[in-house]
């Protein structure tokens, strides 16, 4: 039996092409994002947070003071490690995320990171040049490296906000990660110096509250089904219930019971 060798590559041109799965971006299907009630609460605790931390920020306390001391005699190498966790986890970060939806082609998506990260940085900048703690913490010794610490932390501001309104396109996997590196970059700003407790956390707050303010306004897939999922989910066809599928099949006309058919017949003795 001979085989013709162009069989198998015509079988093979005819098969459909398998599509390849989003490694890293998840597929948005149309009116899968929504405003979440929950959003307005984020920017609520977000802005007392802000709020609390900068009417203190003027005013050095004895505990900050302590604080900067007991970090700032860990050894050098420790403090530049933080220091570069800091600036790869945040800097770095946006880079490879703008870089990878450049890549993909999602304009959309990229537009709106760049707007989120470009509002952050703003009110970063602008609530740091309106509290100006500069001459007062060079005044209380809080000085290393000639760099003094910063309320808040504007890349770090920036890099959350970025990283936040990212997240809910991303897979697991992708997302995990990127939580893993804005945790790294926020231990990082504490072991470098370069914010105080309380200005990492004035900066975390402001970008949770930028990203939380952004979702409200333009929506977010955020992981639930959209209106035609569920429409789809709930048609009569594509859900049996359990008295359907439980109900006994019709009997065909003049087939016989299996008990019956397994009944042994009787034979009849022969006359004698």
């Amino acid at each position: 039996m001979t085989v013709d060798p162009g069989t198998d590559a015509q079988l093979l041109s005819a098969a459909p092409a398998t599509q390849r799965t989003p490694s890293v971006f998840g597929v948005v299907v149309e009116g899968a994002r929504r405003r979440r009630p929950g959003d307005i609460v984020r920017v609520g605790l977000a802005a007392l947070v802000v709020e609390t931390t900068a009417l203190g920020a003027d005013e050095v306390t004895t505990l900050e003071r302590q604080w900067f001391q007991v970090v700032a005699e860990v050894p050098e190498w420790l403090r530049s490690s933080g220091e570069l966790a800091y600036r790869l986890g945040s800097v770095g970060t946006v880079v490879v995320i703008l870089v990878a939806l450049l890549a993909t082609r999602r304009w959309r998506l990229f537009a709106t990171v760049g707007v989120a990260g470009a509002i952050g940085y703003l009110l970063a900048i602008g609530l740091r040049s309106l509290l100006d703690l500069d001459q007062i913490r060079r005044a209380n010794g809080m000085v290393l490296d000639g760099s003094i610490p910063e309320y808040p932390v504007v890349a770090l501001a920036c890099s959350t906000t970025v990283m936040l309104v990212v997240a809910p396109y991303l897979l697991r996997p992708a997302r995990r990660m990127v939580f893993g590196l804005l945790a790294s970059a926020t231990v990082g700003a504490v072991i470098g110096i370069v914010g105080l407790l309380d200005d990492v956390a004035a900066s975390l707050a402001l970008g949770w509250g930028v990203a939380a303010a952004l979702h409200l306004v333009i929506g977010t897939p955020a992981a639930t089904p959209s209106r035609n999922q569920a429409a789809e989910t709930l048609r009569p066809s594509a859900y049996r219930s359990p008295a359907s599928s439980s109900r006994p099949r019709p009997r065909r006309s003049g087939a016989r019971p299996a008990s019956a058919r397994s009944r042994p017949t009787a034979t009849s003795s022969p006359s004698k």
